[in-house]
């Protein structure tokens, strides 16, 4: 690929496969992903798709750039269960124990940092979830 450096929260699949190294299923698979998180905050999370291995996410490195677009955000007063456990970061327990933590707070939160209370949450855990979720 030579020219400027695709966006990756903007780059379709046809602007993807001008990319070296970049088959079908890899540019299906990162736009799938992209579409689960919400879009991307960091380039590091393409490392997150395990089926782009270290040396293809280093040969995609200098093509790609990451303009800080706020990604989707999922309002944690409105969402359901199922919409926070279709985010790749919240499955399972996490969405588990976000909707409990809910409950006892009458289905309101002031502001996100009210999840570092949830045992499961440890500091880096929230720092991964934070550009994700809102409370308006």
């Amino acid at each position: 690929h030579m020219g400027p450096r695709l966006e990756i929260n903007q780059a379709d699949s046809l602007a993807l496969s001008t990319l070296p190294d970049c088959p079908p299923y890899l540019i299906h698979t990162i736009l799938t992903y992209r579409r689960l998180l919400g879009g991307f905050v960091s380039l590091s999370q393409l490392k997150e798709i395990s089926t782009l291995h270290e040396a293809a996410f280093q040969k995609l490195l200098p093509n790609i750039r990451l303009e800080q677009l706020p990604p989707r955000c999922i309002n944690l007063n409105q969402a359901g269960y199922y919409e926070l456990n279709a985010h790749p970061y919240l499955k399972g327990a996490l969405t588990e124990a976000i909707c409990a933590y809910r409950k006892t707070h009458h289905y309101h939160l002031d502001s996100i940092a009210q999840l570092r209370e949830i045992p499961l949450i440890n500091e880096e855990i929230f720092r991964k979830i934070a550009p994700y979720i809102c409370t308006q």
